[in-house]
Formats: C-alpha cells, structure tokens, sequence
C-alpha cells in the first residue's frame, strides 16, 4: 500500500469485501473490534462484516499514511458531523454499498465520495421527476432500456450524495436545491467493475490522482 499522499491528491481504496483476501481480513479482525458484537446477528451477516471491515481497515489506512500506530488515533466529529482525526488535517470520506467499500483520503480539503450498486430503485422515476434537474431528467427519460435509465440515475445520485457528504450537510438539504453544479467544485465519476457500480468523488480542489487499492490510476 503506497503511503505517500501529496498535497494535490486524493487517494481512493476500493474494496470487494466477498474477495478472499478481504475475508480473511474480516476474519483475522473480528474479534479486536469495540462497540460491535459478531455474536449478535441483529442484523445481516454481511451488515457485521462491513462494520468489522470499515472500522479496521480505516485505521489501518490512515495509519500508514500518518506512519502512526493504530492505537494513536483518535477519531472525532467535526461541527458538520464528518469523522475527523484529532490534530491532524487528513480529511477522509468512506461510502459503501452491497459488497463494496470505497475511501477517500486528501491532505487538507475535505473529501465526499459515494458509490452505489446499480439497480432498478424502489420509486426511481417519481425521484427522478421530483429532485433531479430538468437536464438530468430528459437524459434519463430518453433511455431506451432499464439497464441504462438505471446507471443514469445512480450517476446522478451519487453526485448528490457525494457533494451532501463533501459538506457533512443531509442529503435531504441537497435534493431540496436541486444543483450540484456548483462553483469551485470537482466531481469525479467513473462507473467500475463491469459497470455494476457507480462511483462519485467530490472535492473542493482539483485533484492530481485518484487511485484504487491496486494503484492503477482512474482518473488523471
């Protein structure tokens, strides 16, 4: 895991959790984990493996970047309510979705990022009609197939959620302003794994690098 970060980078992990290697992280971590209880399924065993997975895997992350031990890290919420770490100014953002864990890491500026699986949406035309921009709605309603109304739809959605979590702000407060194209910001999509899941970075600078886990670029 290259731990450099530089000044005009953001870094991006993403992660199959179902991977065999990510299991036997899961696996390897969950009993060292606080505040989660794998012998209570109260909800789905997958649920609990994301939470293990996330919560030792965000550490471990922001510890080689730091070069500080886990242990040493202390994690807060800032006046937005994004998690934060104490005394210093690495801003990070996690997203997950189905099987997939994503983490954006940046020096100094705060970072939003979402994914989503790409899927039909319980009422995703009546959300479509009502929080999308008149632009978003005619792309989307033009779509021939269902397969492409829904990587359209999750496109746009994850630009909301991206920019609402960029500003620890609800995506409530996003969908009522109804514009992500907002000045001074840069989104970043991409569409991966067979195009199953939809991807968005927010920023406030304009980033150098994105990365995933493997280091093969994604955008530049």
């Amino acid at each position: 895991m290259n731990q450099e970060l530089k000044p005009m980078e953001v870094k991006l992990w993403l992660f199959d959790i179902t991977d065999p290697e990510c299991e036997k992280f899961i696996f390897n971590y969950q009993g060292k984990v606080p505040t989660i209880d794998v012998n209570v399924s109260t909800r789905s065993n997958n649920h609990l493996k994301m939470k293990i997975f996330s919560y030792a895997m965000r550490r471990i992350i922001l510890s080689n970047i730091l070069q500080k031990p886990t242990y040493e890290l202390s994690f807060y919420n800032n006046s937005n309510g994004k998690p934060s770490i104490y005394n210093h100014s690495i801003a990070f953002n996690i997203s997950h979705s189905g099987q997939y864990w994503c983490m954006a890491v940046s020096q100094h500026d705060e970072v939003g990022v979402d994914i989503e699986v790409i899927k039909t949406r319980k009422y995703q035309d009546e959300i479509v009609r009502s929080y999308f921009l008149d632009t978003e709605q005619q792309v989307y309603f033009n779509a021939k197939k269902q397969e492409e109304k829904d990587a359209i739809f999750f496109m746009c959605w994850t630009e909301k959620e991206a920019l609402a979590k960029l500003d620890g702000i609800s995506i409530n407060d996003v969908l009522a302003k109804n514009n992500v194209s907002q000045k001074g910001l840069y989104l970043h999509q991409r569409q991966l794994f067979n195009s199953d899941l939809a991807l968005c970075l927010a920023s406030k600078k304009e980033v150098g690098a994105i990365y995933s886990i493997n280091e093969a670029k994604l955008c530049n």
